[in-house]
């Protein structure tokens, strides 16, 4: 377990609408994550940070057309990191949320899980798995219902990329859905290699931008759906 003096608590609060016949509830919970960049923990000090598309991407989540997608349903975020969206699936109802990144990143993901624990809420129970993209024999041909991924592109090489659309193909259910929030800046150019991949598999069914703030305004949130024919 990271030292506590190098983890940067990050806190936020989120709403989730619930929608009855009669009335629109609006619930808040607080979840904190701890971040880590000292590199004591992991060789790519990146992926344990909360970068700019992941508030965005736990907002959407939030959103009460997507928090029905979610609850009672099978859910795995890929390159988790600090695993807020995944914990943000667990409080919107979940049957189960499996958060998963390199196994140098496990140890952070766990602790997050364990200090974001609430007895008698109904929150969905979280495992924290290895998953190398490309290699899913540990995943035995399980399939699950949502997939969520935030902030894992930037300027990685081609075959990176093509192992991360394969990965996405064989986890989603046929009829399940991937959330995939994506920061382009300057790099849009070269990942967009990994838009035409996932191209080969899933169908665009919507793409939102974040209309919070000037300085979000190249995030995009996309939701894929699997193509019944491969193009």
């Amino acid at each position: 377990r990271p030292p506590r003096s190098t983890l940067f608590p990050y806190t936020t609060l989120f709403r989730s609408a619930e929608t009855t016949p009669s009335a629109a509830a609006v619930s808040s919970s607080v979840i904190t994550v701890h971040q880590n960049r000292d590199g004591e923990i992991a060789v790519d000090p990146t992926a344990r940070w909360v970068w700019d598309s992941c508030p965005r991407l736990c907002e959407y989540l939030c959103t009460p057309q997507v928090a029905m997608t979610i609850r009672g349903k099978r859910v795995i975020e890929l390159g988790a990191g600090t695993g807020l969206p995944g914990l943000v699936c667990s409080r919107l109802g979940a049957k189960s949320v499996t958060l998963t990144d390199l196994p140098s990143e496990l140890e952070l993901l766990r602790l997050n899980v364990d200090e974001n624990k609430r007895d008698g809420y109904g929150d969905a129970p979280v495992d924290v798995r290895a998953c190398a993209w490309g290699d899913l024999d540990a995943f035995s041909g399980e399939r699950f219902n949502v997939v969520v991924v935030s902030d894992v592109l930037y300027h990685q090489p081609h075959e990176t990329m093509r192992a991360l659309a394969e990965t996405l193909n064989a986890l989603v259910a046929k009829d399940g859905v991937v959330y995939f929030a994506y920061h382009f800046r300057e790099n849009l150019l070269h990942d967009a290699y990994f838009f035409e991949l996932i191209d080969e598999y899933f169908e665009e069914k919507r793409r939102t931008f974040s209309e919070n703030s000037d300085a979000d305004e190249n995030i995009w949130i996309l939701e894929l759906i699997p193509r019944k024919t491969k193009v």
